[in-house]
């Protein structure tokens, strides 16, 4: 899922937040967004996942999830926000 502009691999200090969500069905959600370095709304992912982790585990497991697409989109020098839900 995304949207927004095509990301460049050449802007320097985007910014990406990490948000976790938890269910009582098992089921973990994880969102990710990334902004421009002014702020703007680039693009956007959302996961979910079976399982019930505890809050941390489930905020490093959204991080791996990030570094990973931050790695397919061919991103890098970016600042990254945690914020569990």
């Amino acid at each position: 899922m995304g949207g927004g502009g095509k990301a460049s691999k050449s802007i320097d200090s985007r910014r990406k937040g990490i948000f976790v969500t938890m269910s009582r069905e098992h089921l973990f959600g994880i969102g990710m967004c990334i902004r421009g370095t002014q702020g703007i709304f680039m693009k956007a992912k959302t996961m979910i996942f079976y399982g019930s982790p505890p809050p941390l585990e489930a905020e490093a497991y959204a991080l791996k999830e990030a570094l990973i697409w931050l790695g397919e989109l061919g991103l890098s020098r970016v600042d990254i926000e945690l914020a569990a839900c």
